[in-house]
């Protein structure tokens, strides 16, 4: 097998301006052009950080111009495999818009075909997790094209929208963590053992808890035709119809109760104040023994 060669091309930064000015402004560097794989050769001409308003996240966008100094027509996109990390996670593609409302991020027109000579401008971009650096491999299919490693430093480039949306995020979850009881139309509870609403609604509620990645807990309240142990037999053909349909008893309630995983669970109740009407309650990423406490504290009326 052919060894990678990874090919680690510096960024140099010459700021024109004063730090905070510098955010919503592309920095001026040198940098030498690269080659991928036998048909492309690609010379990054502007990287900046941008602030998307729909995801109130910052994004970096990188452009460059993409040669076809190969001999057979080709599309870039048919050789170019570009992936972004941070802190070894992949980051998602930048969905931010112009001012017209289209998209900045065109990797669709790498699909087009170049004849030998002919060149194409690509813009890219990803949605910025934090502000560590963002390592962009430009990579290919096989193992014939080798990587190029570029590292962008974003540390000192959020910007002002940045900043003040993740103010509020900030202050919106600490106020969600101040939360001692919720009440929604078919149920209440007291929120314990770090347990915290993360989205709620008359009818809905996710609960999180930081000590559990990737863990929630999702109580919903709405009016079925079925009851709670035909849902639960209906549910349990959704998955295929092997999963086993049992009970399960906290705070006076007896639930009728479904495991799809290991780390799924689904809980259904009938309300006693109101006819036809079902409490939902699903743990993702969680067990039922990691939310026992909290599930114990909900009380269906």
């Amino acid at each position: 097998m052919k060894t990678k060669k990874l090919l680690a091309i510096c960024l140099s930064f010459v700021m024109a301006c004063s730090l905070f000015a510098g955010c919503n402004n592309a920095p001026k560097y040198e940098r030498e052009a690269f080659k991928l794989g036998e048909n492309y050769t690609v010379q990054i001409t502007k990287e900046e950080v941008i602030f998307d308003s729909d995801d109130k996240c910052d994004n970096l966008m990188v452009y460059f111009t993409a040669k076809n100094t190969g001999k057979d027509e080709w599309a870039f996109n048919s050789t170019a495999n570009i992936i972004a990390k941070q802190d070894d996670e992949i980051l998602s593609l930048a969905q931010v818009e112009d001012e017209s409302g289209n998209k900045i991020l065109n990797v669709e027109k790498g699909k087009t075909k170049l004849k030998p000579g002919e060149s194409i401008d690509l813009i890219y971009g990803w949605k910025l997790e934090s502000y560590s650096p963002v390592k962009v491999n430009f990579g290919g299919y096989t193992t014939d094209v080798e990587d190029t490693l570029i590292e962008f430093n974003v540390a000192e480039k959020q910007t002002a929208e940045a900043k003040t949306a993740s103010d509020e995020a900030a202050s919106k979850l600490a106020n969600q963590k101040n939360l001692t009881e919720l009440d929604l139309s078919g149920c209440s509870m007291k929120l314990v053992d770090g347990w915290y609403v993360s989205a709620s609604d008359n009818k809905t509620a996710t609960l999180k808890n930081d000590s559990i990645s990737s863990g929630s807990i999702t109580i919903t309240c709405s009016s079925n035709t079925s009851t709670a142990a035909e849902w639960g037999e209906k549910l349990n053909g959704n998955f295929g119809g092997d999963l086993t349909v049992t009970s399960y008893e906290a705070n006076g309630t007896n639930y009728v109760r479904l495991d799809p995983t290991d780390t799924q669970f689904i809980l259904l109740a009938d309300q006693t104040a109101a006819e036809k009407s079902i409490v939902k309650i699903t743990g993702m990423f969680v067990t039922l023994d990691q939310a026992a406490t909290q599930v114990s504290n909900i009380t269906i009326k």
